[in-house]
Parts: C-alpha cells; sequence; structure tokens
C-alpha cells in the first residue's frame, strides 16, 4: 500500500490526549532546566548561536537537501522537514552526559531552544515545505494556519517549560522525585 493511501483518524479525543503527553513530556524536561541555565547560555554566546543557528537553519536546510537527493513521497518529505524543523529533545542532554561533554551548556541550549523554536518551528517549516512544488502544494493543502500552529506550540511547549521551571524552582524536592521517578 502506498505510504499517501495510509488514513490516519484522529478524532478531537485523541489528538487532546496526544497534545497532553507531549505537554507533560516538555514539562518533565522542564523540572531538569532552571532560571541559571539560561544565565549559564549568556556565557558562551558564540557556542549558543552556533548550535541554534545548526539546529534551526543548518539541520532543515540538509533535510531539505536529502529530499533532493532521495527523493520521497511529498509526504514523506514533508514529514522528514518537520521532524527536522521540531526543537531538539532531551535525549542530547543525555547523549551529552555520556560522552563527557558540556551538560550545562546541552541543557542550556535545549532550553533556548525550545523557547525559540515557538516560534522559528511553524515559520521553519513554512519556508522549508514550500520550497519543492510537491511539498508545496501538500503543505497548501493541509490549510496550515501559522498563528494557530504558533498558538498551539506555545501552549504544548511554552506554557509547560515555563511552569516546570517555576515547580523545580519553588518545590525542588517534589521536582526532584518526579525527575527519578
Amino acid at each position: 500500500m502506498p505510504i499517501d493511501d495510509v488514513v490516519l483518524n484522529f478524532n478531537p479525543g485523541s489528538l487532546m490526549i496526544l497534545n497532553v503527553v507531549l505537554a507533560a513530556i516538555m514539562l518533565g524536561i522542564a523540572l531538569d532546566t532552571s532560571v541559571d541555565d539560561f544565565r549559564r547560555a549568556l556565557t558562551k554566546p558564540k557556542a549558543m548561536a552556533v548550535g541554534i543557528a545548526a539546529q534551526f537553519l543548518l539541520l532543515p536546510a540538509v533535510t531539505f537537501l536529502l529530499t533532493l537527493i532521495l527523493s520521497p513521497a511529498p509526504s514523506v518529505a514533508l514529514g522528514m522537514i518537520l521532524v527536522a524543523c521540531c526543537p531538539p529533545g532531551n535525549i542530547s542532554n543525555v547523549l551529552t552526559h555520556r560522552a563527557g561533554g558540556d551538560v550545562a551548556l546541552s541543557v542550556s541550549m535545549t532550553a533556548v531552544s525550545n523557547v525559540f523554536a515557538i516560534f522559528l518551528m511553524p515559520l521553519n517549516l513554512a519556508f522549508w515545505g514550500s520550497r519543492r512544488p510537491e511539498t508545496d502544494a501538500l503543505l497548501q493543502s493541509v490549510n496550515l494556519n501559522a498563528l494557530e500552529m504558533v498558538a498551539q506550540i506555545a501552549l504544548i511547549i511554552g506554557v509547560p517549560f515555563v511552569l516546570g521551571i517555576w515547580a523545580a524552582q519553588k518545590f525542588p524536592e517534589i521536582a526532584a522525585k518526579a525527575r527519578l521517578g
């Protein structure tokens, strides 16, 4: 069966559950983040700039080039671009720790990138998705409302992230138990 013939039926209830799960994951990531992480980010502006540029400029651009080279179905190409435009996850912090890297910088970059993603993810998807005629047509057919997408990302990423940082600061014992359990 061709990939474009596969139908995923998300009803409003299942979408709500998915959004709540994603928000919970973001809340969990935020429990490992503090305001001090952002302060540390300011002490290494060059490293932050390189990391964020790679995340939001280089990765989507390279992914776009891969879609040109590999010529996947337009829906797969757009999916690849969407994943490349997503913010980094907490796994990068784990991998940085395992590699003996600068974990504080990794956490800071993840935190700052997640904040930037609220605005950059919809813009990146719209930009890179519109570069190929096939993916642009698909992107247009899904009727992407950039403001609605920004609002949803703010609710799924922004609000839980801010709440998690606040909770970790105000209730450190509870946050520590949540991280361990």
